[in-house]
């Protein structure tokens, strides 16, 4: 779940800080999200959280059909 307080940043600060983010990403494993001029553009994953959203949205595809 993305915590809006935390995981919410300009795409600005990632592209000053990417070796940060890529160390928060890892650390928490939830997306960030990244906004131009105030609007979300962007969410990035860990690429290890983003295998497991990946299989859990499967599960749920699965078991709704």
């Amino acid at each position: 779940m993305i915590d809006v307080a935390k995981d919410i940043h300009p795409l600005t600060a990632f592209k000053r800080q990417t070796a940060k983010f890529a160390r928060l990403l890892k650390r928490n494993r939830r997306p960030v999200v990244l906004t131009v001029e105030g609007k979300a553009r962007f969410v990035v994953f860990d690429a290890n959280a983003y295998e497991i959203w990946k299989d859990r949205i499967e599960t749920i595809e699965a078991v709704s059909e």
